[in-house]
């Protein structure tokens, strides 16, 4: 049974919020305990450009700091909502669409060519970040890729990867961005160094997780 039959009354419901009442707009910070919010507060203060894989008062606070921004998500109702508190104008939203998706930006029905141009939407535009947070759609995909990207353009960033802790299936990551260091439930790593061989990218667009 596909899953948009388990809780159809759930997604309709869900449906509504999303496209007619609207969404409650994001807070001023990270929704994040505040041992994350601490760190990504130290850390986005010291980047002169910021990308982030997933939206809300993330980018809220970017936007506050006047930090060179590029925000990706893939709901676009969800981004308007952003869109509507932010200061000034140094954030660049991308919205990657994938279609109908359900609470937390996941795709009803997940696309490996629609999540690609969501992982890579922000790379080749802009100077490498000196900062990157993960807390989106396909938070593998993303990391590697995020990786793989600051190795070809030979510079170095930390990445922040939210409820890692929290959700083994993540861990594979380990394999070539070697240990986190873990900030609650958020693992840190330090890309730049490592070799990220696109295939696995590409075999990571498969989850949408």
């Amino acid at each position: 049974m596909h899953p948009i039959f388990k809780d159809f009354p759930g997604l309709l419901k869900f449906i509504v919020r999303q496209r007619f009442k609207g969404f409650s707009p994001p807070g001023n910070e990270p929704y994040m305990p505040p041992a994350e919010v601490k760190f990504f507060k130290e850390n986005i203060g010291l980047a002169l450009n910021y990308v982030e894989f997933g939206s809300g008062g993330s980018t809220v606070y970017a936007s506050r700091l006047g930090v060179k921004t590029i925000s990706v998500e893939n709901d676009r109702f969800y981004a308007q909502a952003v869109a509507a508190q932010l200061h000034g104008n140094t954030v660049t939203q991308i919205v990657a669409s994938m279609g109908i998706t359900r609470e937390w930006g996941m795709p009803l029905f997940p696309s490996a060519t629609k999540a690609k141009r969501y992982v890579t939407a922000p790379w080749g535009s802009a100077p490498f970040p000196q900062f990157i947070l993960i807390d989106g759609r396909y938070r593998v995909a993303c990391a590697l890729e995020s990786a793989r990207q600051a190795h070809n353009a030979h510079a170095k960033s930390v990445l922040m990867f939210d409820d890692y802790s929290m959700r083994p299936q993540y861990h594979m990551i380990e394999e070539y961005l070697g240990s986190p260091i873990f900030v609650g439930r958020a693992a840190v790593f330090h890309i730049g160094t490592q070799v990220v061989p696109l295939a696995m990218v590409e075999k990571s667009l498969n989850d949408p997780a």
